[in-house]
């Protein structure tokens, strides 16, 4: 059989088939960079463009439109805008839980007092919550609160466990003053609570000692000192007026009325000369002083 040969030139060589690969990759590696060159400037170009024409026609928004996205992210958040001289949800409830608190310590303290579990004296503070709970949320960490011998509810507002009050009526070891104080004298150095004293006006002028030493040394502390009505007949609450509002001590005198608790019948006049317990203040009020009268 004859065979057909295919005639090649002589002069041109001929190229084998990985050469003619390699070239082709160049070239289309030439191409689709040039291809992508071209798309980046346009792509560049453009949000250029879109950027300065976003700056030009975007406005301010408007008060309406920034208390609208307020609101909504309060919503969102569950944070509620609280007006000046209102307080918020959660400060209601604050107050509600420590209030609660109070009463069934005191009503359980009760109980367990009847049965002789402890000895000594024992004074509840039942319908008086409401001072030491809401007066605790004023309170800074640093100031200082000091109070008669009604003084198992004050810990307990400041954040104490109920346990260590509970302990020190017991008379143990683990009570705030190592089970040595009992009903009347409770003191937490941890949330400044310097006592529970047992006699009647003695905390007045300790209170304004207090006050008077930090003030001495320089610091900002507020001192919240708590009595009953029935120690403002005492001589030394007058002394300690005129002397806090001469040397304008940072003091604050906190008067707990008996008539807030149950149980007590007497009315305030009936025991004073006066009806109005703040009253009493009006005589230590310098002019210019920047207190106002009751």
């Amino acid at each position: 059989m004859a065979t057909k040969t295919k005639k090649t030139d002589k002069s041109t060589p001929s190229k084998s088939k990985e050469e003619k690969n390699i070239q082709g990759r160049k070239k289309s590696g030439v191409k689709k960079s040039q291809t992508a060159g071209a798309n980046g400037s346009a792509k560049k170009g453009k949000t250029g463009v879109e950027q300065k024409s976003a700056t030009k026609t975007a406005k301010p928004a408007s008060k309406e439109a920034k208390a609208k996205t307020s609101k909504k992210t309060a919503k969102k958040t569950g944070a509620a805008k609280v007006k000046k001289g209102e307080f918020s949800k959660e400060t209601y409830l604050q107050w509600y839980e420590t209030m609660l608190l109070i009463r069934r310590f005191e009503e359980k303290t009760g109980q367990l007092y009847i049965q002789q579990k402890f000895g000594g004296f024992c004074h509840l503070y039942d319908g008086q919550e409401a001072l030491v709970a809401a007066l605790a949320t004023a309170k800074r960490e640093d100031d200082r609160v000091i109070t008669a011998y009604r003084d198992h509810a004050h810990p307990i507002a400041l954040g104490t466990d109920p346990k260590y009050v509970m302990a020190e009526l017991y008379g143990k070891t683990t009570g705030l003053s190592k089970g040595k104080g009992g009903s009347m004298h409770m003191f937490d150095k941890e949330h400044q609570l310097y006592g529970g004293h047992g006699i009647v006006g003695a905390q007045i002028a300790m209170g304004a000692g207090i006050a008077f030493a930090d003030k001495y040394r320089g610091g900002d502390q507020v001192t919240y000192c708590y009595m009953g009505d029935g120690a403002v007949r005492q001589g030394i609450l007058h002394e300690t007026f005129n002397m806090a509002m001469h040397w304008n001590l940072p003091v604050i005198f906190v008067i707990c009325s008996s008539e807030l608790r149950h149980g007590i019948v007497n009315p305030l006049q009936h025991r004073a000369c006066y009806g109005v317990i703040c009253l009493l203040g009006r005589s230590f009020i310098r002019r210019g002083s920047g207190f106002s009268e009751c």
